[in-house]
């Protein structure tokens, strides 16, 4: 059987659930990164804002490691819940309403704690 987004080969089963594993990693890893470059915006701001610029008690490193460490918290977890909805047998599209939910509240979360 053809899959029509991409018309890889896929046969039923396990190679169509791992194909929904490694998208599901991709929209995981986007969601990190646009929550990673986010909370970078903000602490930028706050550093700007309430330090006057100066990183006293923060690295020059956190440019590059605050989107990062989103990306890989974020790509974890999903795969945690793509093989979770994967082993209860949920149908595709309630596995994506549950994915996004759990990726959109986590996304929210992170930004949140951001907020001083």
């Amino acid at each position: 059987m053809r899959d029509p987004a991409n018309g890889v080969e896929v046969t039923e089963g396990v190679g169509r659930s791992v194909l929904g594993i490694v998208r599901a990693m991709a929209v995981a890893a986007w969601f990190g990164l646009v929550a990673g470059l986010l909370d970078l915006g903000l602490t930028v701001a706050r550093v700007r804002m309430m330090q006057h610029g100066l990183y006293r008690s923060k690295s020059p490193q956190v440019i590059w490691m605050i989107p990062v460490s989103c990306v890989v918290i974020f790509v974890a977890v999903g795969l945690m819940v793509a093989v979770g909805t994967w082993m209860v047998r949920l149908r595709e599209p309630r596995r994506c309403q549950v994915f996004h939910v759990v990726m959109s509240g986590l996304a929210v979360f992170a930004v949140v704690l951001a907020v001083p």
